[in-house]
């Protein structure tokens, strides 16, 4: 089939939360794209203040572990990461309460489902940006055909050391 017929995925995780703190992170829902399309994905967040946070994206391809896309705090401050599977395609940004991710010029192998995930730490050092919170894993994500005492996503493939522009 020509990659043109393809159609792209994008799933989103429906809402997730922190019950410790009350943080909570509320996704849009998925959407079926074509290449070469544009998507935009939103995280709604409360409990906690988005300009003063990092910020970040993963995705889950299908049977893989989960992929780090974007460390963000802010443009103006030049903190934002992009790993190189995304550089120059996609772009993260904040407005208000929420946490954007634009995807450009979409691919096949950008099939997979999307999470937004809060740092655990608020300083704006890049040495602070180590640890994602607990709260975008805490959903059991489930394929097709899978059963339902599958083992929720627990694992996260960091790709930073390579991908990072400093």
């Amino acid at each position: 089939m020509p990659p043109s017929l393809w159609a792209i995925l994008i799933a989103l995780a429906a809402s997730s939360s922190s019950v410790h703190s009350q943080v909570v992170l509320t996704q849009s829902g998925g959407a079926l794209k074509k290449p070469g399309e544009s998507h935009e994905m939103i995280c709604g967040t409360s409990g906690f203040t988005l300009s003063s946070t990092w910020m970040n994206w993963v995705r889950q391809k299908l049977g893989q572990g989960l992929e780090w896309l974007v460390d963000y705090y802010g443009t103006s401050s030049g903190q934002s990461y992009y790993s190189s599977a995304i550089q120059g395609r996609f772009t993260a940004s904040k407005s208000g309460s929420n946490f954007y991710l634009h995807m450009n010029n979409l691919k096949i192998e950008d099939t997979a489902v999307y999470y937004c995930a809060r740092g655990t730490v608020r300083e704006t050092s890049p040495d602070s940006r180590q640890k994602l919170s607990h709260a975008f894993i805490q959903k059991n994500i489930m394929s097709p055909g899978s059963k339902e005492d599958s083992q929720p996503v627990n694992s996260y493939r960091s790709a930073r050391k390579k991908d990072i522009m400093e």
